[in-house]
């Protein structure tokens, strides 16, 4: 809610960037005898050349997005602009004196006036460019640093199974989308303020590569990942893009992962010897067990784990941990049993009014559950993260980039 209502301020921000540009560029226009014009026609061309030119050159898909919205704040500003004119258009009428009314004959005041007129007249499009591509760039400045910008949030969640000490803390991190938006640097920083946190458990939701992924970037940045020592380890699970030919296969992806101690879990489960479980998802885009079927093989696991094990706790009901890439399956994985399900993919929703589509058509483009923060369902909490980086383009309207930190609070009785 917090979001939607921050990005509307934005957005509003903007849309008087464009109008306050428009009625400063008229007033130009007044007082330089329509030279000014041209210079903010070339202004506004040059400007909006140049970010399409450098954010087309690293994404492809940056320049339909600059160009879709330029088109948005160029339809707005010149409705803004029709409303002002006929505004101004009343305001006149009401001031007619009978001088004003008075026949004359056309004078070279008359004419100077008219050749006036006509020159402002052909450099209004001009104007709406200028003023469009003003309100455009404060609004795409403010997604190019929410994409660039990798923000924390935390969750609080309780339970009346038993935790150690009471209490677990997870760190989320999901579709890093390495050498995107996020670079070597990037996620050397990430991972030292994910270290921080003094985790229990760290768990990667999918699409930590995609197809843009260099093999010595994804070596390197798997080694960084091993240097974190949570307490009971970290868990991580395919995603779409993780998937991708590139510079390298999935394979050997998995395989660097399990050279740094990262648990690759693909249709499994392991139970934890602290009194949780993780399990691990495939990727919906691949063929999979139901979450009926995964949770089966799991109740199954853990009684033969009480049978042989001399803990006495160890027959008792645990905190389940399910990770799943993507949020589509959400009334079948809280029928199932699952405690918390983690996912990510939806990218916050990518862009506002897509965003905001989403919510009302949840099968647009690809099913979502949820595109962003948590919800609950029966027993079941579910949080999808808005992901670290980006997929495609540099920008994220309405939503963030972030990593998750969620404290499990274990209570007395029902939850």
């Amino acid at each position: 809610m917090l979001s939607n209502i921050i990005w509307i301020l934005i957005l509003a921000a903007s849309a008087a960037v464009s109008i306050g540009t428009l009625m400063l560029l008229r007033r130009l226009e007044e007082h330089r005898e329509g030279r000014s014009g041209f210079l903010c026609k070339v202004a506004g061309i040059s400007v909006a050349a140049v970010l399409l030119i450098v954010l087309g050159i690293k994404h492809i898909a940056n320049v339909p997005i600059i160009l879709l919205h330029n088109g948005v704040f160029w339809i707005g500003t010149m409705c803004a602009d029709g409303i002002m004119a006929a505004r101004a258009k009343r305001r006149a009428a009401t001031c007619v004196t009978e001088s004003q009314l008075a026949v004359a004959a056309p004078s070279d005041e008359n004419r100077t006036h008219e050749n006036g007129t006509k020159n402002r007249r052909s450099s209004k499009h001009s104007h709406i460019l200028a003023a469009a591509t003003a309100g455009c760039i404060v609004y795409l400045t403010a997604g190019f640093l929410c994409a660039n910008t990798i923000v924390r949030t935390e969750y609080t969640l309780t339970t009346d199974k038993e935790l150690p000490d009471g209490e677990l803390c997870i760190v989320q991190l999901s579709d890093v989308h390495l050498g995107a938006t996020v670079s070597e640097g990037d996620f050397k920083r990430l991972i030292k303020r994910v270290s921080a946190e003094n985790p229990d458990i760290v768990v990667i939701t999918g699409d930590l590569t995609d197809d843009r992924t260099t093999r010595e970037l994804m070596q390197r940045c798997c080694e960084i990942l091993g240097g974190l020592k949570p307490r009971f380890g970290i868990y991580y699970v395919p995603g779409n893009h993780d998937s991708e030919d590139g510079q390298f296969s999935v394979e050997e992806l998995h395989a660097e992962l399990d050279k740094n101690c990262v648990l690759v879990l693909q249709d499994e489960y392991v139970i934890q010897l602290f009194g949780s479980a993780v399990i691990g998802r495939k990727d919906a885009t691949v063929s999979r067990d139901s979450a009926e079927q995964l949770f089966k093989r799991y109740e199954e696991g853990r009684r033969m784990q009480a049978m042989y094990s001399s803990d006495s706790r160890s027959g008792g009901p645990r905190y389940t941990i399910l990770l799943d890439h993507e949020p589509n399956d959400f009334e079948a994985e809280a029928k199932a049993g699952a405690d918390l399900v983690l996912c990510g993919h939806a990218h916050g929703g990518f862009l506002l009014p897509l965003r905001w589509a989403w919510k009302v058509f949840p099968d647009l483009i690809f099913r979502v559950d949820l595109c962003e923060g948590k919800k609950r369902i029966d027993n079941t909490d579910f949080i999808v993260s808005s992901g670290v980086g980006t997929c495609l383009t540099d920008f994220k309207t309405g939503t963030k980039s972030e990593y998750v930190v969620i404290r499990v609070k274990q209570i007395a009785g029902e939850k």
